[in-house]
């Protein structure tokens, strides 16, 4: 009797585990859809986009080379890349950065 609770246990426990796994494979492929990965360049003020964008006309095409020049007019980093992957879909958290940082649900 002891030997067939153990197996009926451990059949629940293997079943449990293949919903889980499946569970947790369906989230992963979902979330593989429906990431978009977005790349692009972030300042600490508008003005300094604004110049990024204006150097290609003073003849510097890399915008590496744009971004070191913003840099090396403010002495410090004020620009750079950033990348991001994003899952759409429901927000479940909005921040806001207006010098007092604040995250709300």
């Amino acid at each position: 009797m002891k030997y067939v609770v153990h197996l009926v246990l451990t059949m629940v426990a293997l079943a449990l585990l293949v919903a889980v796994a499946n569970m947790v494979s369906r989230s992963i492929a979902h979330a593989q859809e429906n990431a978009q990965h977005i790349t692009g360049v972030i300042c600490d003020a508008p003005e300094q986009i604004e110049t990024i964008l204006l150097i290609p006309e003073q003849g510097e095409t890399d915008p590496q080379k744009a971004i070191e020049k913003v840099n090396e007019v403010a002495k410090k980093v004020v620009c750079g890349y950033l990348s991001v992957t994003a899952i759409i879909g429901k927000p479940f958290q909005r921040c806001y950065s207006t010098g007092n940082d604040h995250c709300s649900r």
